[in-house]
């Protein structure tokens, strides 16, 4: 046969052997070989009706026809110069060659790709596994092999979910919204089958709300930490986003706090605060974040400030304003508020400073988070400054001398106010002066305030009674009370409004009957048991020898029920 153009037409005759006129004459069409690079998908159900897609070249409107594992056959369909359909037929499981014939099976050219059967469609999982109630979240299915028909839908419990086929293993699937939170079944529905495999579960939880965030402003180069404070967050991570683009991952303290770190902006934009779980959609509200310019602080004025004084300090900059939280730190610790004067001058008071000494760092921040370091610092100075008093106590009478321990003293005396008696006291350095109480002792009893004189800071100081409790006796009697105790010590004449106290009872006046002897009766008593004896003197308790405790023991009163003989 001579060689000819390939899509050319001839005529094909047969002719009589004895030279007679040819009695046979057929149209014969010669076509350019048909090329296959491949197949789409690869794996398909035993079953069949696997919709495959065979791709090459120089396809024309032939007759096709393709044949799985080089028996079964099945039609195809012209699709373009580059594509052929062919719908798979039942066949065994297993890998088999793919081929394609363009001339009605006369001839086959192989894909160079197997295609695999398999006996039944699975799903093996989905992702993500959880999502909100309001529904929306996009989820991906993987198992297969997968098909695309009428009847073809993911299934979340009961509810049917459009499906979209992306290849033979993967789907995606809507999740439809559902009333409550909770937990369901995921599945695959095609032509009224659920398909087998896994359990796959979906959890539905509650749609995150945003109800504040904290600050809500900071500054352009970013980095200021938002809380975010709302519901529905989800512990497992969630995303913070600051207006369209910017979308950074969040610290998640609790299911109602994540905190947020804000990108870089220009300074004056304002971009709403938005969170997401990372298999979710953002939230939507009205909170807002501002980008302002960063304050600057120049100067403090004054430079050496005494907190003892109540004086205010001048902290002289640029960029104040009267919004959001404006606050000084101070030595790096101690937050105070600021006075807002104009957007170059803000005031700032000078009590936390009582709580340090030297020199002390100044910073400013605009929202009580974002913190200035200016490099700016005062000089805490203090006038006479107490800590404590030793001994911490001294007998009443005269006599003692204390040391007053604390910093700032200066010259060669300083008068301190013991109560309401002032004491002229040698000063030993800057941090002990020596004071001699013989004229304040014998005119106190009891607590007192020790400060120095205009001041308000103090320390506590007692001057003890000087009496002393020995013993008692009778150390027994009724419930009813009315039992005259003999207390026995030293030094009571010396003391004033002497009280005897039984356990929890009403104080009840002492009779001095000499320096030695008070006398004290027992009140009644609701029950019988021991009740401790306190003697005080002016509200201090008498001092008890050894300080051994003096119990008196309650009795019930006996009664006669009878007489024998």
């Amino acid at each position: 046969m001579a060689s000819v153009e390939a899509a050319s037409i001839v005529d094909v005759a047969v002719e009589d052997p004895f030279g007679g006129h040819p009695e046979h004459i057929f149209r014969y069409m010669y076509v350019a070989e048909i090329g296959v690079r491949g197949v789409l998908p690869r794996i398909g159900s035993s079953s069949g009706g696997t919709e495959v897609t065979v791709f090459g070249e120089r396809f024309g409107r032939g007759s096709y026809v393709c044949r799985f594992g080089g028996k079964n056959l099945a039609p195809g369909e012209f699709v373009s110069t580059s594509s052929v359909v062919c719908i798979s037929p039942s066949h065994p499981s297993g890998e088999y060659s793919l081929e394609l014939s363009g001339d009605g099976g006369v001839s086959f050219v192989d894909s160079g790709e197997g295609f695999e059967f398999v006996e039944q469609a699975l799903v093996k999982s989905v992702l993500p596994s959880k999502g909100t109630t309001v529904g929306g979240t996009m989820v991906t299915v993987t198992g297969g092999p997968f098909v695309s028909t009428e009847d073809s839908m993911c299934m979340f419990g009961a509810v049917a979910a459009e499906m979209i086929v992306v290849n033979t293993t993967h789907v995606v699937c809507e999740v439809p919204p559902r009333e409550e939170a909770g937990e369901c079944v995921v599945n695959v529905r095609v032509d009224g089958r659920v398909l087998g495999g896994e359990k796959l579960a979906f959890l539905y939880v509650e749609s995150a709300r945003v109800d504040g965030i904290v600050p809500s402003k900071g500054r352009p180069d970013g980095g200021t930490v938002v809380e975010v404070t709302g519901s529905g967050f989800d512990v497992g991570g969630m995303m913070c986003r600051f207006g369209a683009d910017h979308v950074g991952e969040g610290e998640v303290v609790s299911s109602t706090l994540v905190r947020c770190m804000s990108a870089a902006s220009h300074a004056g934009n304002e971009v709403s605060v938005e969170v997401s779980a990372a298999w979710g959609e953002y939230t939507r509200g009205s909170h807002r974040f501002l980008y302002e310019d960063s304050v600057i602080v120049s100067r403090v004025e004054p430079t050496r400030v005494m907190p003892s004084s109540g004086a205010l300090m001048s902290i002289i900059g640029s960029h104040f304003t009267t919004q959001g939280g404006l606050v000084a730190r101070l030595g790096g610790k101690h937050v105070e508020p600021l006075h807002f004067v104009s957007s170059s001058v803000v005031l700032c008071g000078t009590g936390r400073l009582m709580l340090m000494s030297g020199n002390v760092s100044v910073e400013v921040s605009s929202n009580g988070v974002d913190f200035v370091a200016s490099g700016q610092s005062v000089v805490v100075e203090y006038g006479v400054r107490l800590r404590e008093v030793v001994p911490s106590r001294v007998p009443a009478g005269g006599g003692a001398h204390v040391t007053v321990v604390g910093w700032g003293f200066e010259g060669s005396s300083e008068m301190l106010m013991f109560g309401e008696h002032g004491v002229k006291c040698d000063v030993e350095s800057s941090g002990h002066v020596v004071c001699a109480l013989q004229t304040v002792a014998s005119a106190a009893v009891g607590e007192v305030e020790v400060k120095v004189a205009g001041e308000s800071f103090s320390v506590p100081f007692v001057f003890d009674v000087g009496a002393t409790v020995e013993g008692m006796s009778p150390s027994r009697g009724p419930v009813h009370g009315g039992t005259v105790v003999s207390v026995h010590g030293t030094s009571f004449m010396a003391a004033s409004s002497l009280e005897c106290l039984f356990g929890d009872s009403t104080p009840s006046a002492a009779t001095v009957h000499s320096s030695t002897l008070i006398l004290c009766e027992t009140p009644p008593s609701s029950r019988d048991g021991i009740s401790h004896l306190t003697v005080t003197a002016g509200s201090v308790a008498v001092t008890r020898t050894g300080d051994v405790d003096f119990g008196f023991l309650y009795e019930l009163p006996f009664s006669i029920t009878g007489i024998t003989p």
